[in-house]
């Protein structure tokens, strides 16, 4: 998925209703972050995560729940390699969000994001991309 694919993406989501314009807004700057972070211009399978995060910000300014992906779905993702990183993209989404996120689509999230990365195989990750690792701060 290119910047311009997730803007078409987005247009048509928003032009239907389907999500509002913050959460059009914050899921812009969630893709600017990650292609920074993996240093690509075009994040394979990245569809079901960017279709996920506006649906589900806009879900969440209406004030709707969900019931998150299964305890051993996250026990799994959280051995991935990759999980520190989505975990970074994560908490950059909801420094601009500005309200609290729900557990359960923090779990979802996290969910998609490892995938995508993991799909990305981490891609190139830049020296503003750094993530812990055991209490260890890594670049």
């Amino acid at each position: 998925m290119t910047k311009d694919e997730l803007r078409t993406r987005l247009t048509i989501l928003r032009d239907q209703h389907v999500i509002n314009e913050r959460a059009y807004e914050v899921t812009n700057m969630a893709f600017d972050k990650l292609i920074e972070c993996l240093q690509v211009d075009d994040v394979t399978q990245a569809e079901m995560l960017f279709t996920h995060l506006p649906t589900a910000l806009t879900r969440i300014s209406q004030g709707e729940d969900v019931e998150g992906p299964s305890a051993e779905m996250l026990v799994e993702i959280k051995q991935s390699e990759y999980y520190p990183i989505a975990r970074q993209q994560v908490d950059y989404i909801e420094s601009v969000w500005k309200e609290a996120i729900p557990k359960a689509e923090i779990d979802f999230l996290l969910l998609h994001y490892t995938n995508v990365i993991t799909i990305n195989q981490g891609g190139n990750q830049n020296e503003n991309c750094c993530w812990r690792t055991n209490g260890k701060e890594r670049n």
